[in-house]
């Protein structure tokens, strides 16, 4: 799984773990009947809800010392067979919007601004994700990515007396754990990095809906 270390590569493998546990997160609020206010919220409450399951789907594996690669990537399978029917409606909404044509309308200077700003800042995190682990990453270099490492070494879950941050909870790390198990540090780093992007539209999301459409860039910025 060396080509997982390519950027490109990490980028759209990463892209389909995401997009699959999202779509998971989505069919399961529709199995549980639960109201979101616009198509936004849903894609993010699936995002959160999706993300937080296969967190603790891993941290339980993780428990049961059966921390392999072909394990999670049979869940991986799993919930992609469960999610089939919303990941095609997913795929059909972006196409759509994608072909849509909006009637041109001149923008203005602060949105362009505001946006060519937005855009800048999440190329430069982009950057960073998929670049080596290096000095000024420390928190990767101590535990984020070698506790992780650790416990893939030993194929599960257990005590390191010798890093004292192993003992925080762990959720996010069990994300990264995923990454390291397929052998990519770039797919471990993006699944931050796609935390950093879903708290952005986290926040445009609720500035336009309780203020203003401008309020929430700004927020998101």
């Amino acid at each position: 799984m060396d080509n997982l270390n390519n950027p490109l590569s990490a980028i759209l493998v990463s892209v389909f773990l995401v997009g699959s546990v999202t779509a998971f997160g989505r069919k399961l609020i529709s199995l549980l009947k639960i109201k979101t206010d616009s198509a936004l919220e849903s894609l993010l409450f699936g995002a959160a809800l999706g993300l937080g399951i296969l967190g603790y789907v891993v941290l339980s594996v993780g428990l049961l010392q059966l921390l392999r690669w072909e394990i999670l990537l049979t869940i991986i399978a799993l919930i992609v067979l469960f999610s089939l029917k919303e990941i095609s409606q997913l795929l059909r909404k972006v196409f759509s919007r994608l072909k849509k044509r909006e009637p041109k309308r001149k923008a203005k200077v602060a949105s362009v601004l505001i946006a060519i700003s937005t855009i800048s800042l999440g190329i430069l995190a982009l950057i960073q994700a998929l670049s080596p682990p290096a000095g000024l990453d420390w928190d990767g270099l101590a535990y984020h990515l070698a506790v992780p490492k650790l416990y893939i070494s030993k194929h599960g879950i257990y005590y390191i007396p010798f890093i004292s941050h192993s003992n925080f909870p762990f959720l996010t790390e069990m994300w990264y754990t995923l990454g390291l198990a397929v052998g990519s540090t770039i797919i471990a780093k993006l699944f931050h990095f796609w935390m950093y992007i879903a708290t952005a539209i986290s926040i445009y999301s609720l500035g336009r809906k309780h203020i203003s459409p401008l309020t929430g860039s700004i927020g998101a910025l």
